[in-house]
């Protein structure tokens, strides 16, 4: 499922903010991927039926992983400001070297 949602948004963190996030973004019937790097908190996730990526969203590869390339947004919702901050960084660095992207699109640098 991963390698075909598009148009969707990644929720970083499914704590109390991202949980809430994606439950909103569930009940509009919304496509969004959480990650989440804690395994007790993406474990209660999955069992709600959500799909997640277990890993550090502040990695490159992760959200490469969770769809970015062809995402909506990104929702940053984890513990602190720092990584909140890492994480959409990475986003934007990863859109940014996306030759598919570009200023016409609406997307800004």
């Amino acid at each position: 499922m991963l390698e075909t949602i598009k148009d969707h948004f990644i929720v970083c963190g499914y704590g109390r903010i991202g949980s809430i996030v994606a439950l909103e973004l569930g009940r509009q019937a919304v496509p969004f991927v959480v990650v989440e790097r804690d395994p007790i908190r993406a474990a209660a996730a999955v069992e709600r039926g959500i799909l997640v990526v277990e890993a550090d969203a502040s990695r490159e590869e992760v959200l490469t992983r969770a769809g970015i390339d062809r995402a909506r947004g990104l929702i940053a919702a984890v513990g602190t400001d720092a990584e909140n901050v890492y994480a959409v960084l990475s986003a934007r660095g990863h859109r940014r070297s996306d030759p598919a992207r570009r200023p016409s699109d609406g997307v800004q640098p």
